[in-house]
């Protein structure tokens, strides 16, 4: 931080708000606390600092200075009401008190005195006891998986990683070492959130939903009928956003000459665009993906409550929402190895962000995890600050848990994991071991060469981290290699252009998911083909994996039910 150059009249002017500060604290007693803050605050004003720090970015200055008055008159009538002492009570909260006393009486005065502190425990109950953690029942045990008491990693050694960071030379170490920490936690103390922390949907009606079905049904019929092509039959499957009906055309009809009617045919049903899939299954049928006129909420706590996700194996298990069929859709992230997230601005990547990490932190042991959260917006993933103790994993020289714009500490986090990266493969060399789960097995681990958890890397906007080659460079190298280690990156970006998503980034983010976007072009550079200028938003996505395309209704967690969960997690001792 660089303060600027003070002139004569502003090196006075702070002088004399230091000697009106000590006035301040002669005269008003303990109530002058906040006068010397406010003090305080304007001197960092004329000194230039104010709007470095980080805490005051999110709050103006009048704002900050009229909370600091109102402080100020609190204690000054409180001290004056409650306690006797000459050094907290001053003359003028005997005054303000006087005049509380005239206006509310000396049993009112005490009660509006006595209330802000009433609504402070109550606003902020949650952080001083977690009340559902003592009257809520333990819901849904299967979802805890079986921890073994497996010693905790903690990343110590460096190692020479001129790829990642050209200026460090120090200790060209062969090997790693790993400590256990002083206070082990065991996997008994820590209790997994419930889903009593989550929120429930209505589901629609169902005679409404068949009925509009039904109705395009016959759309579909009259308006192939109309450019002179005739079907034989026609299936309807209903989704949470769209609908899919399945066509079987008579002989004779050529296929592409419905695909060429998508425009038509949205014409025809008065909905903003469909999408045709031709052959759809291989089962010689024509498909048209056609949206619902009203949509249903695909909560995250449907998606966790689900055999599918509850009863699943995964390593890294992703509740992404719902098929076209109804059917969760869980992804194991071990498998993709990593995630490239893009679509236009508002279509649900935070949100899908979100669900993400909700799903982890559902399914997996803090022993067993570590986060590593870039968010250049500052405000997406801010709210797992909280979580930083248990869950994510530890950057030196990075004053921040959550990574912003700061383009040192993007650069100085992104070498400290690849040198992680490296050290690891060490470890699993001397082990003779080829991958990280090979490594986390019993005998291994029993050996005291200590588990190593996974460690996921989510950066939410993946442009904004672009600053220089060098941070480019190493994300790739990250993606190409760390897979067998353990780290794996779910990358997200708006601006899906031939600029962000590179070949490289194509090619080492084998999964993908496309939100809403403005152009074919863009569904292009993200999916290798077109179909997401066709979603109709608020989550809807097209998930590519395995030269596979598969339609989703996004999982939908809002930020309450994001603050209760890490709530829960923050609290435990």
């Amino acid at each position: 931080m660089k303060a600027k150059k003070l002139n004569d009249k502003e090196t006075m002017l702070i002088l004399l708000l230091v000697i009106a500060g000590l006035l301040a604290c002669h005269i008003f007693k303990m109530s002058a606390v906040f006068i010397v803050a406010l003090f305080a605050l304007w001197g960092l004003k004329i000194a230039g600092l104010y709007d470095q720090i980080r805490f005051f970015k999110k709050h103006s200055f009048s704002k900050i200075c009229i909370w600091n008055a109102a402080f100020f008159l609190w204690t000054s009538a409180f001290f004056a009401m409650f306690f006797s002492s000459n050094l907290l009570v001053s003359g003028f909260g005997q005054l303000l008190l006087a005049v509380l006393k005239s206006l509310f009486n000396t049993i009112g005065s005490a009660v509006l005195l006595f209330f802000p502190v009433v609504f402070f425990v109550w606003k902020y109950r949650k952080k001083i006891i977690n009340i559902k953690n003592i009257f809520a029942p333990q819901a849904v045990l299967r979802l805890i998986p079986a921890v073994a008491k497996y010693p905790i990693y903690t990343p110590e050694a460096e190692v020479y990683c001129p790829e990642a960071n050209p200026d460090f030379s120090k200790d060209k170490t062969e090997s790693t070492t790993v400590s256990e920490p002083e206070e082990k936690k065991e996997a008994s103390e820590y209790e997994f959130p419930n889903l009593d922390l989550l929120k429930d949907y209505p589901a629609d009606n169902e005679q409404d939903v068949q009925k509009e079905v039904e109705n395009k049904k016959q759309i579909i019929k009259q308006a192939l009928n109309d450019f002179g092509i005739s079907i034989t039959d026609i299936s309807a499957t209903i989704g949470a956003a769209v609908t899919l009906y399945e066509l079987t055309i008579a002989r004779g009809v050529v296929s592409a000459k419905i695909k060429n009617l998508d425009e038509d045919i949205a014409r025809y049903l008065k909905v903003e665009a469909v999408r045709i899939i031709s052959p759809f299954k291989k089962n010689g049928t024509i498909a048209i993906e056609v949206p619902n006129e009203k949509r249903t909420f695909v909560g995250i706590k449907s998606l966790l409550s689900t055999e599918q996700f509850a009863d699943n194996t995964h390593e890294l298990p992703l509740a992404l929402g719902k098929t076209i069929d109804g059917k969760a859709k869980v992804i194991d992230l071990t498998d993709m190895p990593h995630i490239l997230v893009a679509g236009a601005t508002k279509q649900g990547k935070s949100v899908g962000l979100n669900a993400m990490l909700t799903s982890l932190l559902y399914k997996k042991h803090p022993n067993e995890l570590k986060l590593v959260l870039f968010d250049p917006k500052f405000l997406e993933l801010s709210i797992y600050e909280e979580i930083k103790k248990r869950y994510f994993f530890p950057i030196p020289n990075v004053a921040s848990p959550v990574i912003t714009d700061d383009v040192d500490e993007i650069r100085t986090t992104l070498q400290f994991l690849y040198k992680e990266m490296t050290n690891r493969f060490l470890m699993l060399r001397n082990n003779k071991c080829r991958n990280i789960k090979e490594y986390n097995t019993p005998q291994q681990v029993n050996g005291n060469s200590g588990y190593l958890p996974y460690i996921v890397v989510v950066i939410d906007e993946f442009a904004d981290i672009l600053q220089d080659k060098e941070i480019e460079k190493t994300v790739i190298s990250l993606a190409r290699k760390a897979r067998a280690v353990g780290i794996h990156l779910i990358i997200a970006t708006q601006r899906p252009s031939a600029k962000t998503i590179t070949g490289d980034i194509t090619a080492n983010f084998p999964a993908r998911i496309a939100y809403r976007v403005v152009s074919d072009i863009n569904s292009r550079i993200i999916l290798d083909s077109g179909g997401a200028e066709k979603l109709v938003g608020d989550g809807d996505m097209l998930f590519f994996t395995n030269a596979e395309m598969t339609r989703i209704q996004g999982a939908f967690v809002d930020t309450e039910e994001v603050q209760n969960i890490v709530d829960f997690i923050a609290n435990q001792k």
